[in-house]
This record gives structure tokens, sequence and C-alpha cells, in this order.
């Protein structure tokens, strides 16, 4: 009995420890298929090793979905509030988190990563993606292929709306209530109907479809306006990312509760001279002697 629960737990371990690449069930999600988008496997990590074996199963792929979400610190702090880069293809989905190469002083992207994205024979595309590229290329010193249908007015592309209202005219996929990209569930969905669209762009217009390829002149362009990496970048060493996370997050909700408490102390007070007002006024009339008497 000992022998054969041994024998068990070393059939559990052996695979583990043989293959270190295999990535943490922990960062392994499930989203379950909802409004026309399928049951998706996303991969949600920081870690090299995760991301370049998730990666290895696209190397023979050529078209892929992109999603990127940048954005400062809303209190001046110094690194990004969100840096997260989703790549898709099909119903797979890796969202990397960048904030450790952005917190850090300047470091370049994984090897694996950094291959994957830079490989001439891959072509990555994204509905109004071209600002967040732009911004890759001047903080990692990369090279990508990518279409943005939002540059060059794609032919039965909406001119207006994100890769939602895309996704609504061109896939018939519609939600009652877009998913909220701050959460891993709309995140995976955001980089799924990117992969959808150009999934369904490939069938319609084949090879055709590059000659809409973003230049590498155009997102130089693009870039030399930005000075959004400038500010991500931190002046000085910052230790503990999750701790500066946590204070602006505490400095916020603290913000909004003292200013929440200002508006209701200003109405309660307008509420009680308006009683009393209304009050005066109604022992007035009440007092007053009526005419003819």
């Amino acid at each position: 009995m000992a022998r054969s629960a041994l024998l068990a737990l070393l059939c559990l371990l052996v695979p583990q420890l043989s293959t270190g690449r295999r990535a943490s069930p922990s960062n392994l999600h499930l989203v379950e298929a909802h409004r026309g988008v399928p049951r998706l496997e996303v991969l949600r990590t920081s870690s090299a090793e995760e991301a370049g074996a998730f990666l290895e199963q696209w190397s023979a792929k050529e078209y892929f979905g992109l999603f990127v979400q940048l954005a400062p610190s809303s209190l001046g702090l110094p690194g990004p509030r969100v840096a997260l880069l989703g790549i898709s293809q099909g119903t797979k989905v890796l969202i990397y988190d960048l904030r450790p190469f952005l917190f850090q002083p300047p470091q370049p992207l994984p090897t694996a990563l950094a291959a994957f994205l830079s490989d001439q024979k891959k072509v990555f595309f994204g509905v109004g993606v071209m600002r967040p590229v732009a911004q890759l290329v001047k903080e990692f010193g990369i090279k990508m292929r990518c279409l943005d249908p939002k540059v060059h007015g794609w032919p039965e592309f909406p001119v207006d709306g994100g890769v939602f209202n895309a996704a609504h005219r061109l896939l018939g996929i519609s939600f009652g209530q877009r998913p909220a990209t701050r959460q891993l569930s709309g995140q995976a969905v955001y980089a799924y109907l990117q992969w959808a669209l150009v999934d369904r762009s490939v069938a319609s217009w084949g090879d055709h479809l590059l000659m809409w390829e973003l230049l590498d002149s155009e997102l130089s362009e693009a870039a030399k306006h930005m000075h959004f990496h400038d500010a991500m970048r931190p002046k000085h060493e910052v230790g503990d990312d999750g701790a500066l996370l946590r204070q602006e997050a505490a400095a916020k909700r603290l913000l909004g509760r003292r200013a929440m408490a200002q508006r209701r102390g200003r109405a309660k007070h307008e509420l009680r001279a308006l009683a009393r007002e209304r009050y005066g006024r109604l022992q007035a009339r009440r007092g007053a002697p009526r005419e003819g008497q």
C-alpha cells in the first residue's frame, strides 16, 4: 500500500521536474463561451519560460491578433499602472505582463518573446493598435509587422468605433455590455476578437491584405510624438511595484471617500437650510390673519 502510494507520488512529481517550462496551473485560465465567442484558453504570466513554451505551438502560424494595454500611473507614481501584451491565435490567448520590464531600468524583452514579435513571417493585427505598437517599438527596439484597419481605411471595416463595433458588423458578435478590459476575461475576449477579424479578412483578401501593412516610417513618425514611455520609466529604483500599486489604490480610495463626504455634507446642509426656510414660510402663513377678519 505504501509502495503504491509512493509510486503515485513519483508519477506526479517526475513530469513537473522534467518539464520545467510547463505553464503553472495557477496561470492557466479558461474563459467560458459567451455571446458567439468560443471557450478560450488563456495564459497570463510574466515568466519568460512559460511564455516561450506557450509560443512554441504557434511556430508555423502567420496571422495573429494583438492586444496592447498601456496606462501610466494616474497619481504620478513611477512605472505603469497597466502594461499588458496580448497575442491570440484561434481560441488560445497569451497575456504577458510587461510591468517588470518597465518598472526596472531599461532591459530587453525575453529572447523568445522578442524573437516571436520580430519574426518577419508573422503578422499581427489589431483595430486601433498603431499607437501602442509604436510605443512598444520605441520602448524595446523591436521590429514588428502589423496591420491596423483604422490607419488606411480598409474596405468593409467601420471607420467609427473599435474592435467591438467591428466584431458586431463583420462577425455578428455583439455584447449587451462590453467586457471590461480590466478583467482577465475581457482581455481574452478583446484579443480573440482581433484574431477573429484578421482571420475573416485573410479569408476574404488573402495575401492582398498585406498591402495595408504599417510601414516602419509610419510607426517611427507616430513614436516621435510620444513621451508616454518616459513617463512610465522610473527616475529611481523601484523595489516593490506591488506596494506602489497598493499605495496608489489606497490613495484613490481615500480621495474618493473625502470627495463623497464633502458632497454629502454640502447636500445635507443645503437641505436643512431649505427645510428651515419652508417651515418658516408655513408658520408665517398660519400666523397671518385672513382677509375680512
